[in-house]
């Protein structure tokens, strides 16, 4: 599957491909922003 995409990615022209595996995270943006605390 994987060879699949890229060759269906590249052949749209696009040169790279990049997969996000963790997917969409709801307020990510901010994360570095905030500080977590181990206890």
């Amino acid at each position: 599957m994987r060879e699949q995409l890229l060759r269906d990615v590249r052949a749209a022209g696009f040169r790279f491909v990049t997969v996000d595996l963790s997917g969409i995270q709801s307020g990510a943006f901010t994360l570095p922003l905030v500080e977590v605390s181990r206890g």
